[in-house]
């Protein structure tokens, strides 16, 4: 399996490549009415509005803007285009499926975290962006979203 990883509040946290559209670079986010509270706001992907997740709001840490260095991770979740903040760059590593573990009772978040992998000295945790929200909430984020179209 590869694995893009990529920072977040000095941790570090990954998405299976397979999912990933793009990374690009970061862009001012406008905020939509009536979009849930963890997602940061949308951009426009060449004629396409791309959701942006708040991962900090997400896994309950303190609000950060988005630096001149940091990246949007697009990936396709739930069958729709959705992006993530990355602080800083991304890294693309090889990780044996074999090296990869239930995160069980280790993370705050468990319904978020696809497994735990060991890569060099510190435990980075997938993340399933699939489960970023919960079935209400990508209903009303496409609701949202279908009413700027």
């Amino acid at each position: 399996m590869q694995l893009l990883c990529f920072g977040l509040a000095a941790r570090r946290y990954a998405l299976d490549l397979a999912s990933i559209e793009r990374v690009v670079r970061a862009v001012a986010l406008d905020r939509i009415p009536g979009l849930p509270p963890a997602i940061r706001g949308v951009f426009n992907l060449h004629g396409r509005l791309v959701p942006v997740g708040d991962m900090r709001h997400r896994l309950g840490l303190a609000a950060r803007e988005i630096e001149l260095d940091d990246r949007i991770v697009v990936t396709r979740a739930a069958g729709r285009l959705f992006g993530v903040v990355a602080e800083g760059g991304t890294e693309v590593v090889d990780c044996p499926d074999s090296a990869i573990s239930d995160p069980g009772m280790l993370v705050a978040e468990p319904d978020m975290a696809a497994g735990l992998v060991q890569l060099q000295d510190e435990l980075v945790l997938i993340q399933d962006l699939a489960k970023f929200l919960s079935a209400d909430g990508w209903r009303a984020l496409d609701a949202t979203l279908d009413a700027q179209s």
